[in-house]
Formats: structure tokens, C-alpha cells, sequence
């Protein structure tokens, strides 16, 4: 998958993924490995007192500042957050 997203981005591109947390940091290490640049890291829980389970990277062939933050779905009355809303409202109808 790298290896075919190295061959068709551009310069200014990013190849982002969503993976399952545990895979995540051995794809960055293998990543990195292969010439890649982590930019962005968003760690992704159920709510704040959940461990991550999943991971969103972006990686980019330049280098440049990388920005980590998290992402909580659910607030603590079980309704969607504000971010995970903002951040998928274009892919549902009804949220």
C-alpha cells in the first residue's frame, strides 16, 4: 500500500489511513522506514476514559511539522461529540 501511494502522489500530497490502534505504530515505523513523513496523528476513543482503539495518519513525502490530538466519539451523555460530528457529518444524513 506504501509503496503504490508513493508512486502516485504528488509532492504536496498526503496518504492518509484509519487503522486499528495496535497496527498503527508499526505502519508509521515501516512508513518512516520507507521515506514517508508522519504530519498527522489522531488517536481515536469510544469516550475520555477509553484507551484509543483506532488511529487516523496522514503521511506526506515532505517533511514538516507533525500534530497529534485526540478524538473522543461519545461525550459523557453518550450522545456524538462535537469533533466526531464535524468530523463525519458529510458521510451521514441524519447525525
Amino acid at each position: 500500500m506504501l509503496t503504490c501511494a508513493a508512486e502516485c502522489i504528488t509532492e504536496e500530497g498526503f496518504f492518509c489511513v484509519v487503522l486499528p490502534e495496535q497496527i498503527g505504530n508499526g505502519f508509521t515505523e515501516l512508513a518512516l522506514s520507507m521515506g514517508w513523513h508522519l504530519r498527522l496523528r489522531t488517536d481515536v476513543a469510544e469516550n475520555e476514559a477509553r484507551l484509543p482503539h483506532r488511529v487516523l495518519l496522514a503521511f506526506s513525502p515532505q517533511a514538516g511539522e507533525c500534530f497529534s490530538d485526540r478524538l473522543v466519539i461519545r461525550g459523557p451523555d453518550q450522545n456524538y461529540s462535537e469533533a466526531y460530528t464535524a468530523l463525519t457529518q458529510a458521510f451521514y444524513l441524519f447525525m
